[in-house]
């Protein structure tokens, strides 16, 4: 299978951050491409999702001896597996009077579902990274920029090559983790991506019991509804009339927890360019998925 190697617009931000902050932490969902783009900046790398038992302990156990490296920065690949490193990172940040560019943490659970006492303000800086746009795919020229048109800049543009709306769909449905790119059963990676998600489940503090037929059945009505504004009641009836069982708001919300914790959803604000205007009108948040070929993969795989 063939290998591409893709720049990363958060390639700038990255660089600017560790210039910045003793660490970096990189957030986003799995696949996406946080370990590839961190080793770009890091001098030595530590995988924890490979790591031996012995190690993971010796990080949850004694986390100094882990990060007090030769060698900055230190990339560790899925802390959230020893949360203890957080608190030590920080600790060798403040001995260091603030040093910059020590580590980079990247990870796939959101930072607000840790158990972090001390969010460690000024000492970290967080970025997120996302599936690949259409131009970093190299599936775009970048002729037509949104910034260019909010700057008043956008000049009229001819493609001797038009977007088809067959190459459209056919993008939407592959989408923009960099392993589908190049692969003609990108179908199937993103159904896998769901079941995975869903088995992962069983191995989540807080999410062990957790109803997989009526998880499924949710992520489902919630993949139907993108772009939507999402209405609890909406939820509980629909997914009532599917279960004997009736659905109750605490399992709403804790579905929807499980949702934006494993980023596989995000809500979008409106926009509104008059923010000091004390007549703003607030406008509910709408439904997004991570990447839209989860949205697609999901209704037929939880079917």
């Amino acid at each position: 299978m063939e290998t591409l190697e893709f720049s990363r617009f958060l390639e700038e931000k990255v660089s600017e951050y560790l210039q910045t902050f003793g660490c970096v932490v990189i957030k986003g969902p799995r696949f996406v491409g946080k370990t590839y783009l961190s080793k770009k900046f890091s001098k030595l790398n530590i995988d924890l999702s490979n790591a031996k038992k012995e190690f993971l302990e010796a990080a949850r156990i004694s986390p100094h001896s882990i990060l007090e490296q030769s060698v900055k920065p230190v990339l560790i690949d899925e802390w959230q597996l020893a949360p203890q490193l957080w608190t030590a990172a920080k600790n060798i940040i403040d001995e260091k009077n603030n040093d910059r560019g020590l580590f980079i943490f990247t990870g796939s659970v959101q930072l607000k579902y840790m158990d972090i006492k001390e969010f460690g303000i000024g000492r970290f800086g967080s970025l997120e990274l996302w599936p690949l746009s259409l131009y970093e795919s190299r599936d775009s020229n970048g002729a037509i920029s949104l910034k260019d048109i909010k700057d008043e800049k956008f000049k009229t543009t001819f493609f001797k090559e038009p977007m088809t709306l067959e190459k459209v769909i056919q993008l939407t449905f592959r989408g923009g983790f960099p392993v589908c790119v190049k692969n003609e059963g990108y179908s199937r990676i993103n159904k896998e991506y769901i079941k995975q998600t869903i088995e992962s489940l069983n191995i989540i503090d807080g999410y062990k019991n957790t109803d997989k037929h009526k998880f499924e059945m949710f992520l489902r009505l919630m993949a139907l509804r993108v772009g939507n504004i999402i209405s609890n009641e909406n939820l509980i009836n629909q997914l009532s009339k599917s279960d004997s069982e009736k659905i109750t708001r605490p399992t709403i919300n804790k579905y929807m927890e499980i949702l934006r914790n494993q980023f596989l959803i995000d809500e979008l604000s409106s926009y509104d360019s008059n923010v000091i205007s004390p007549y703003r009108i607030i406008k509910k948040k709408k439904l997004y998925f991570y990447d839209p070929s989860l949205a697609l993969a999901a209704p037929d795989f939880c079917s």
